[in-house]
């Protein structure tokens, strides 16, 4: 009888211990477009208001409303220029750590990905059926 020894395999790369410590941190930057929207939506709100508190409506109506609409349009193309830079940041990210082996991490980000595009699409999908 002849004793075999079989082969030893490296352990998987996502078996590593320091792989799942920054799990957290991958989902804090997957966090970061909806975190960036909210700052250029507040932003756009308080440049709104000011603008209503600092031009008098009974005079230049046609003035207010034109810079209501020029801030409108600026902060939702920056919203959508930052959303778009952001996520394919991330997905820069998680392709390096696809090839490198590390599956939680891509795992996390590609799921943390995918809520906030369902938590960014959510209001426009509600709005067009209960309208």
């Amino acid at each position: 009888m002849r004793s075999e020894i079989s082969k030893v395999e490296p352990p998987l790369p996502c078996a590593v211990p320091g792989d799942r410590s920054g799990v957290w941190r991958i989902i804090l930057q997957g966090l970061t477009p909806p975190a960036l929207l909210a700052v250029i939506g507040v932003a756009v709100i308080v440049l709104i208001m000011l603008t209503r508190f600092l031009i008098d409506p009974a005079r230049f109506f046609l003035v207010q409303q034109l810079i209501f609409a020029i801030v409108m349009i600026a902060g939702l193309a920056l919203a959508i220029f930052t959303y778009v830079v952001t996520v394919k940041h991330a997905l820069r990210k998680i392709e390096t750590w696809q090839q490198s082996g590390h599956t939680t991490k891509v795992t996390a980000g590609l799921v943390t990905l995918t809520i906030v595009a369902i938590i960014i699409v959510l209001p426009v999908i509600l709005a067009m059926f209960f309208q």
